[in-house]
């Protein structure tokens, strides 16, 4: 399952905003071009972390990053939620605000 547009989705938690996007890439260089786009979108973002994953099977290439969040603790459970439900072709980036 790929995604077939770009969706959006927004939370307030506490004193923290979040901005979540899945996006359907192709390709490493789209996903890392997405992540570009979207942490200047979010220029004040303490944080913008992320997960990809492009292909399926064992030459799926797949990526995460806590970006300065506590390790483990953003990047990685966004692979699992991709993962678990079965999506690929997908970049998900989260940025987070103070």
């Amino acid at each position: 399952m790929t995604p077939a547009r770009e969706g959006r989705a927004q939370l307030r938690e506490r004193a923290s905003r979040f901005f979540a996007y899945a996006l359907p890439v192709e390709t490493t260089e789209q996903a890392a071009a997405a992540l570009e786009r979207l942490g200047r979108k979010h220029h004040d973002a303490t944080h913008v972390v992320f997960a990809w994953k492009i292909g399926a099977g064992d030459s799926a290439q797949i990526r995460s990053s806590d970006a300065g969040e506590p390790a483990g603790s953003a990047g990685p459970p966004i692979l699992r939620a991709i993962e678990s439900a079965g999506v690929t072709d997908v970049a998900v980036v989260v940025a987070r605000e103070f």
